[in-house]
């Protein structure tokens, strides 16, 4: 299932409802269009009118409910993932280490490092990360709370305007002609197309896949217990670097004393070679 399934049923459900409404009032103005005298349409116009604005309002209350339900429940699911200030400083201590040492780290390792630091549910430990990612020239990208929550910001919106303004043929007709540019989007967004784009952004900054379980201590030791059973059943490898081996370590002549010492050395037997 899509994350955002339940939102493309009700704007689906929602569309549907109202283009039946409109199509079931424009019937009924037509009907009475036909059969009755002008004193007694302007009536029933009014009438037809009140009638379907009290369905409107109906429909239109029952889905944007339905539609901050769904927007409610994605936020929930990314609520609570990290823990406020805390910091794994075994976690930490490691990361300083390697950052200190100069080396350069790839992708990979980064991405090793953000993964645990998500695991650790410390905020302050994927900063490190992020820092570690930036010092090594690489941009680290991490789902967040916040930027998730950015994307169904957006998608209130949108959908929200929808919910609000959307009638069918009869968008924007009450204030215009309908063909201006406002209009002509709440009719395209009515399809709920907009939702693509919109998930895969959420896709990328959810948190919400992060799964978070409990266990009583006593069986987190059992399961530490097994795991290092497991652990010491591995075999241990031993690697031998023979003398064969091609490593080769030259010195720079041009900069040691011994360097210095055999050039002088050399100068002098050349010169008193001369000289004989």
């Amino acid at each position: 299932m899509n994350k955002f399934d339940e939102i493309r049923r009700i704007m689906k459900n929602f569309k549907g409802d109202v283009d039946s409404l409109v199509s079931n009032k424009l019937t009924e103005i037509q009907t009475a269009k036909a059969r009755l005298n002008p004193q007694a349409l302007e009536e029933e116009l009014k009438s037809i009118e009140t009638e379907y604005d009290r369905h409107f309002s109906f429909t239109r209350s029952t889905y944007q409910t339905q539609l901050n339900d769904a927007i409610a429940d994605r936020r929930k699911s990314n609520t609570n993932k990290y823990i406020s200030g805390y910091i794994d400083y075994d976690l930490l201590g490691r990361m300083n280490i390697v950052a200190q040492s100069g080396v350069e780290l790839t992708e990979t390792e980064l991405s090793d490092f953000c993964k645990e630091a998500m695991r650790s549910r410390s905020e302050f430990c994927i900063r490190k990360c992020q820092l570690m990612a930036r010092d090594n020239h690489f941009d680290l990208s991490v789902p967040s709370e916040a930027k998730a929550n950015g994307v169904l910001d957006e998608v209130t919106k949108i959908a929200g305007e929808v919910i609000a303004e959307y009638a069918g043929e009869l968008t924007g007709i009450k204030n215009g002609t309908g063909r201006d540019g406002h209009s002509m989007m709440i009719k395209v967004n009515s399809s709920g197309a907009f939702l693509d784009r919109y998930e895969k952004m959420y896709e990328k900054e959810t948190v919400e896949d992060v799964k978070i379980s409990q266990i009583s201590k006593k069986g987190y030791e059992e399961m530490k217990e097994y795991k290092e059973e497991q652990e010491a059943e591995r075999p241990v490898e031993l690697v031998d670097v023979s003398d064969s081996i091609g490593i080769q370590v030259k010195g720079d002549n041009h900069r040691s004393a011994a360097g210095e010492f055999a050039r002088s050395y050399s100068t002098r037997m050349q010169s008193s070679t001369e000289v004989e």
